[in-house]
């Protein structure tokens, strides 16, 4: 007869039990309208240690459940909007204060009231004002993370959980009596050079990993693994809580790990359906429900610490919100990333165990605050996400997709080059099309996406940016290139073209001309030449450039020539005709030379100041009656050189679309 031993110790069981949670909890819960972390955190009471006992928390469970929190902290960073923190920094400060000091002051005056002795009740004071992101992937779902309550509350995180540790640090040294100067002159410059090597080394042995070892996908989903859980264990070597390191290393991989890109959904596939889950089912296992109703001196204690929880982070949320004029549903948002009480807290509980700072009656009291506090940051934090308003519209920089029409494959990967450089500069995704006729056959459009991923994708994945091929059939080049425009929502076409002018009226070619008027992002038309290695970026200005119809083109124009100097790493120079003062940088990006054409002849000018292997960068007018002559010119007297004509976005009836660029 078959006996079942409890709790199950072999792999395949235990890892059976939890993915069957994973998989029916969440789902039953939403059932009955209660958030799904909840279902999860209740599987973890059901099949934990004080439930049925059908697996052990030690081992896997506690691993993988250390592993998800890191996880979450991870994609924390990895997902907070830089541009929105930037904007609200102040407002991060503040809360990032208020979050700490508001619970850790009330949380002081009720441990004291309950006997605690001054470090005691400064610890568990430190354990109040730290916080988990339990609610994290409730705003992931609504699409909100950018909303700016989620990217304030993202930042308070790092300020509040590194203040409650280092307090943390400092009362353990005290009560074993290590609190000697050799401390702030040790330890604080280690935690120092922790960061810097996260924050400043990590992205750049990351792109330097991308562009040669790390073409691979499978290669940079590793990588990130590494990066993740080596920057966490490298926190931890210094005597900082290993989630700060990977909230740090996600922020620092920010612009590598591209949105919507092979490697972000590899990424989040794996945190989000294992580790994460398996983070709140290792909490719910730590749930007592006992000690509800069998121990008072527990009861009291776990009463006074929630108040101090929930109060404490409750008064810091709505200040922020009413300092800074925001919505109840933002202020909600606050309450709900910051009130859930899990992995700093338990570690700093355990921490004051171990010294004898803390005993039995106070830790089964932090497990039940544990439970409250998350089950209400879901609750609240479904409610809040459900109302928060949309994140301002933003329009997409230049580079963030960049659509690449390839004829050939296997040709010229200059143009290919070029757009690589302009994603790197703004964290975006190359996509590589290749347009078919109408009546191309099954296996001819395999074979062509074939040669796209071989030829194209690695160019791209080989410059350490991300690409995603695509192969479309319509009825001409012009018409695929403008519908997959649409459709993958670009923010501007890079082409490559022959050089060779066609007649006046059709300078560039019908299809090439055709798609600078009906294309609904800027075009760069590139005539490349083959070359090893760029030398300089050279933007080319003259007097129509200062005119309505001229202007909107060297708008863009400067910035691409910005990006591509950042992209590439090359030193960017001004080639003008009109005197308009010294310029120090264009687009954020330090001019290394500006040349002035004494005579206002820029073709001579850029004959005699640039040289075979520069990129000059022209921009194009928004009517049509002088390109032809114009870029003749140019073309003849500039041979060995990578000539780009920017296009502003235009439409079938002339008008400019204004872009951000």
């Amino acid at each position: 007869m078959l006996e079942l031993d409890l709790p199950l110790s072999g792999a395949a069981g235990v890892l059976a039990v939890l993915f069957l949670i994973v998989l029916v909890m969440p789902r039953l819960a939403e059932r009955f309208r209660v958030p799904g972390l909840v279902g999860l955190i209740a599987g973890g009471i059901a099949i934990g240690p004080y439930g049925f006992g059908v697996i052990e928390r030690d081992g896997t469970v506690a691993l993988l459940g250390s592993a998800g929190l890191l996880f979450l902290m991870f994609e924390a960073g990895l997902e907070m909007d830089r541009a929105t923190l930037r904007e609200e920094r102040r407002q991060t400060v503040v809360f990032g204060v208020l979050t700490f000091a508001a619970p850790f002051a009330l949380g002081l005056a009720i441990h004291l009231w309950l006997d605690y002795s001054w470090l005691a009740a400064l610890l568990l004071a430190s354990c109040w004002s730290s916080h988990t992101l339990l609610s994290y992937p409730v705003f992931q779902r609504a699409r909100v993370v950018s909303n700016r309550a989620v990217t304030v509350g993202l930042g308070g995180t790092l300020i509040t959980d590194t203040a409650a540790l280092l307090v943390l640090v400092v009362i353990a040294r005290i009560h074993q009596g290590d609190l000697t100067p050799a401390f702030a002159v040790t330890v604080l410059p280690l935690i120092a050079a922790a960061g810097v090597a996260i924050t400043v080394g990590l992205p750049r042995f990351a792109g330097w990993f991308f562009a040669s070892i790390g073409q691979e996908r499978s290669a940079r989903f590793l990588f990130v693994m590494v990066a993740l859980f080596g920057s966490a264990g490298l926190a931890q070597l210094v005597g900082v809580e290993p989630i700060i390191g990977a909230f740090l290393a996600g922020l620092s991989l920010n612009r590598l790990v591209v949105p919507g890109s092979t490697l972000a959904g590899q990424v989040g596939f794996f945190g989000s359906n294992l580790l994460t889950p398996v983070f709140m089912i290792s909490v719910g296992m730590l749930v007592d429900p006992g000690l509800l109703v069998s121990d008072p001196e527990t009861l009291t204690r776990a009463a006074g610490f929630t108040v101090a929880v929930v109060v404490g982070k409750l008064v810091a949320a709505v200040l922020t919100g009413r300092i800074y004029g925001w919505r109840r549903a933002e202020i909600g948002a606050l309450f709900s990333l910051s009130v859930a009480q899990a992995a700093a807290t338990l570690a700093a509980v355990f921490v004051g165990f171990e010294i004898g700072l803390l005993g039995d009656s106070s830790v089964n009291a932090v497990i039940i605050v544990i439970l409250v506090t998350c089950v209400l940051s879901s609750l609240v934090g479904n409610m809040a996400a459900s109302r928060l308003p949309p994140p301002p519209i933003r329009v997409d920089r230049l580079g963030k997709r960049v659509l690449v029409p390839v004829h050939d494959p296997d040709g010229d990967d200059t143009t290919i080059r070029i757009a690589a450089a302009l994603t790197s500069a703004d964290a975006g995704t190359v996509i590589p099309l290749t347009v078919l006729d109408i009546r191309a056959s099954p296996t001819g459009v395999s074979e062509t996406r074939q040669r796209l991923v071989d030829g194209a994708e690695r160019t791209v994945l080989a410059r350490g940016a991300e690409a995603r091929s695509e192969v479309r059939l319509d009825t001409s080049t012009a018409a695929g290139v403008v519908h997959a425009a649409i459709e993958h929502d670009a923010t501007c076409v890079v082409l490559g073209w022959k050089g060779r002018p066609t007649r006046r009226e059709s300078f560039f070619g019908r299809q090439v001309d055709t798609l600078l008027l009906r294309s609904p992002v800027p075009v760069l038309v590139i005539r490349s030449v083959p070359v090893t290695n760029f030398r300089r970026v050279v933007l080319a200005f003259d007097d129509t450039d200062m005119l309505p119809g001229g202007r909107p083109g060297a708008e863009i124009a400067a910035g691409i020539g910005a990006r591509l100097a950042a992209g590439l790493r090359l030193p960017l120079v001004v080639c003008r005709t009109v005197d308009d003062g010294p310029l120090v940088d264009i687009d954020g990006h330090a001019v290394e030379r500006s040349f002035l054409a004494p005579d206002g002849d820029l073709d001579a000018l850029l004959e005699t100041r640039t040289n075979p292997g520069d990129i000059i960068v022209k921009g194009l007018p928004t009517t049509r009656a002088s390109i032809g002559a114009q870029y003749a010119r140019l073309i003849r007297s500039l041979d060995g050189r990578t000539i780009i004509a920017v296009s502003p976005t235009r439409t079938g009836n002339g008008h400019l679309t204004v872009t951000d660029t």
